[in-house]
């Protein structure tokens, strides 16, 4: 773990002592779900199942993010999202599905389509999109926007919806901006690529007046293994790193 990481965790545990109550409009974010691989970035099974227990066990429900943003953001309610479409997560959704539960995957199609390591196949997309899980698209090839005119960016962010479309034969609301880069040209390419909303990397609650186009997003780490990292998160342990992650993800597209 970086030093950057390792500050960021310590800062989280010592917040998350005194934020124990969630607070409405969250959207958490997931990669993978497996053991072994990147400990920050690979959440286990048992401990996803753990937390899905405790969201049962205090009265909330997962919801898809189109779910969360029509529905007034309820307080009972929390949106989970799995991006980059790895087949472990195809597994953990398959899972809420069985358990009544739904959430956002959004996938990479051209990934799908070169059968890359680890990453699922249509036929699974379409089986979790036959059951309720709404499907997203996370640009053509996850490709970073720097740079990239918006006229560009649009022609991508479209054809990346098109063609999840043309797979599951229902619409493509949301996208997931590759690497959680959201830079204005971003979003106008969302905007004039015909989504409805767009998710970032940043942290925080989301609120009434929060743009569409730049949702935030409590990530889970393989590290946030214990409840109250769980809850601390639900509660607003990270928020704090928001500006810095916005910061970072400036001059990224500097």
């Amino acid at each position: 773990m970086s030093a950057r990481g390792a500050f960021r965790r310590r800062a989280n545990a010592v917040l998350a002592a005194f934020r124990r109550r969630p607070t409405s409009g969250r959207v958490l974010l997931y990669h993978e779900i497996g053991d072994g691989g990147d400990p920050t970035a690979v959440v286990t099974p048992q401990v996803f199942r753990s937390q899905l227990g405790w969201l049962a066990a205090h009265g909330m429900r997962t919801v898809t993010v189109r779910q969360l943003l029509v529905s007034g953001l309820p307080p009972n309610a929390v949106a989970l999202t799995f991006d980059d479409g790895y087949a472990s997560a195809v597994d953990a959704c398959a899972e809420l599905v069985r358990a009544r539960n739904t959430a956002t995957t959004f996938v990479v199609p051209g990934w799908i389509d070169a059968s890359r390591h680890g990453v699922c196949a249509w036929s699974d997309i379409v089986a979790l999109a036959d059951r309720g899980i709404e499907v997203g698209a996370h640009d053509l090839e996850h490709e970073r926007p720097c740079g990239t005119p918006v006229r560009i960016l649009a022609e991508r962010y479209r054809a990346a919806r098109l063609r999840i479309e043309d797979k599951i034969g229902t619409a493509v609301d949301g996208l997931a901006y590759p690497y959680g880069l959201a830079p204005d040209r971003a979003r106008s390419a969302a905007l004039l690529a015909g989504y409805a909303y767009a998710v970032t990397s940043e942290p925080g609650r989301n609120t009434s007046g929060t743009d569409p186009f730049r949702i935030r997003r409590n990530e889970m780490h393989g590290t946030d293994a214990t409840e109250s990292a769980f809850v601390g998160k639900l509660a607003g342990s990270d928020d704090w790193f928001a500006p810095i992650r916005r910061l970072e993800n400036r001059l990224a597209c500097s």
